[in-house]
């Protein structure tokens, strides 16, 4: 009655005479509850029959027929008590509201994570970028023993020194020493690059006519690191008198013994066979 407009709450135990006062004068005064309970009894009045004819039909029904009187007993009195409060109805709610919401949640959320496998294997990434700066980088050379002037014209130094010890003109495009001068008796390293790969693979291949002078690959610091490991783990496998029967000094792979092995994070392990 409170929510349908046409009533006030008291509460019994605690009523006091100014409370019931009040509420008499507010439905005495304020028009809103006439005006619904005229709605609720126009309603309740549009039917065929007034009350107290269906009333008088249903008793003469029973005087009738004294027999019959499941017929006025509501429906749901038959029913069974999960029936009654439609817990069938609130299961097929809830399994149609799993389909259409958590599967493509879950869906969505397996696609995600399968991207983010692999667009974000932040170690094939650095690989890949280390195997990129290195193939930019393949037509340059770093040499170290090559003593250092003070007025040196590097690039011709380096030109003279390769034509002289290999018999042969190397062109150089740009030559370079590597970071600040700090100990005058210690010469910096040389990054030179050259015109084409075929005069780097004559100085590769007669390196060792150089002298005192080495030759080094302009390789990224991940691969020099990688390297490094696979030098140290060839000479200990060699000291051990084991099989090295193959390295790849790129990817940072090699087999002893038959068996392969990986570099991980800076350190040489087995790789699983299945």
């Amino acid at each position: 009655m409170v929510e349908k407009g046409y009533g006030i709450k008291l509460e019994l135990i605690t009523l006091k005479e100014e409370e019931l006062t009040d509420a008499i004068e507010r439905m005495t005064t304020d028009k809103s509850y006439k005006t619904n309970v005229e709605r609720i009894s126009r309603l309740f009045t549009d039917r065929p029959m007034s009350p107290l004819e269906n009333a008088v039909w249903w008793v003469e029904f029973l005087l009738r027929n004294p027999d019959s009187s499941e017929f006025i007993r509501p429906y749901s009195s038959t029913q069974s008590w999960w029936v009654r409060r439609q817990l069938d109805v609130w299961a097929f709610v809830f399994i149609v509201a799993f389909f259409v919401i958590c599967i493509p949640i879950l869906i969505l959320y397996s696609i995600v994570r399968l991207m983010l496998k692999r667009v974000l294997n932040l170690a094939d990434i650095k690989q890949d970028m280390e195997m990129g700066i290195y193939i930019s980088n393949k037509q340059n050379l770093v040499l170290s023993g090559i003593g250092e002037d003070k007025d040196e014209i590097l690039k011709e130094k380096v030109e003279q020194l390769l034509q002289h010890n290999l018999g042969q003109t190397i062109y150089i495009d740009t030559a370079h020493r590597l970071g600040a001068p700090r100990d005058p008796k210690k010469s910096r390293l040389v990054k030179i690059r050259l015109r084409n790969m075929s005069d780097r693979k004559q100085i590769m291949i007669h390196k060792k006519k150089l002298g005192q002078v080495f030759v080094n690959e302009d390789l990224p610091p991940g691969m020099r690191s990688l390297q490094y490991t696979l030098r140290l783990a060839v000479k200990k496998a060699r000291e051990e008198n084991r099989n090295v029967n193959y390295i790849n000094w790129y990817k940072g792979t090699m087999e002893v013994d038959g068996k392969p092995f990986q570099v991980t994070d800076g350190k040489l392990m087995p790789v699983p066979q299945f």
